[in-house]
């Protein structure tokens, strides 16, 4: 049953998101104002690739979408769609390993080097607090914690 579930959370959002106004005033309403006044979303276009190897397909689903900053750079945004049926405390390990897979992908396929914004959508019945990486690090004095990655994650 969680699988079909998945499946139609999944169907859904992707074809509410194939369309471009809904795609725009996604981004316009969920990414931080920092980001979103970089972005110009006129030139957003979905690109037919997934990040997900086995492992993150159980818990994610993945839209990928090009768009350009106003000054003319080429950027990604993915938004990962959360299915689990619970809060886990530990979905930055995931979108950590996410990140390697995309940027890895860009690297093969030659493509020039993009930032990608990962955007984690949660639809659970439970709140849930995202926790970035540092937040389980916290003890660890601040030179150590220089070797802990960092990323930003929407959510």
């Amino acid at each position: 049953m969680k699988k079909k579930a998945h499946q139609v959370h999944d169907k859904f959002f992707k074809t509410v998101m194939a369309d471009k106004d809904a795609a725009m005033a996604f981004f316009e309403t969920y990414l931080v104002k920092e980001v979103s006044s970089l972005l110009d979303f006129e030139s957003i276009k979905p690109v037919e690739t997934s990040y997900l190897n086995k492992d993150l397909e159980a818990s994610f689903s993945d839209l990928v979408y090009t768009l350009k900053t106003k000054n003319n750079h080429e950027t990604q945004v993915s938004i990962l769609l959360e299915h689990k049926s619970y809060a886990d405390n530990y979905t930055a390990f995931q979108v950590l390993e996410y990140l390697a897979l995309a940027y890895k992908k860009q690297l093969q396929s030659k493509q020039p080097l993009a930032p990608i914004i990962p955007l984690v959508f949660y639809h659970g019945k439970v709140k849930w607090e995202y926790k970035e990486l540092g937040h389980f690090f916290k003890i660890y004095a601040p030179a150590l914690q220089a070797y802990i990655p960092h990323h930003k994650t929407q959510f």
